[in-house]
């Protein structure tokens, strides 16, 4: 699923852009719902296991201080980021030149699939 909204965000966000799509309709229903699932992933992250060594870690707070060491905080400032910009289209109508910039940042997401 999280490969379905990556590329979502891929291909929506250039095309808002190149284009000055408005904040509405579509684009505001999907990009909310791209950033909730992103917000949610974050929470997901600190119960999802991972490998190590070739063998599956499992333990909660082995978890949790894995992740805060690796994609935490990347993550959380993209999310952050991505809600300022949704709270800046809804207040300012769109026409924010600040909006478009943290869209901008949506686009370090790609980072992840390295």
């Amino acid at each position: 699923l999280g490969m379905v909204f990556l590329m979502h965000d891929l291909t929506l966000i250039p095309y808002a852009l190149a284009w000055e799509l408005e904040f509405v309709g579509y684009v505001r229903h999907s990009t909310v719902l791209s950033v909730s699932f992103w917000t949610f992933d974050v929470g997901v992250n600190f119960v999802k296991g991972y490998y190590s060594g070739g063998d599956i870690v499992l333990d909660l707070k082995a978890i949790a201080r894995r992740y805060l060491r690796t994609w935490f905080v990347p993550d959380v400032l993209m999310v952050t980021c991505d809600w300022i910009g949704i709270l800046f289209e809804v207040a300012l109508d769109g026409e924010s030149g600040s909006a478009m910039s943290l869209k901008m940042l949506r686009f370090a997401r790609l980072g992840r699939l390295v």
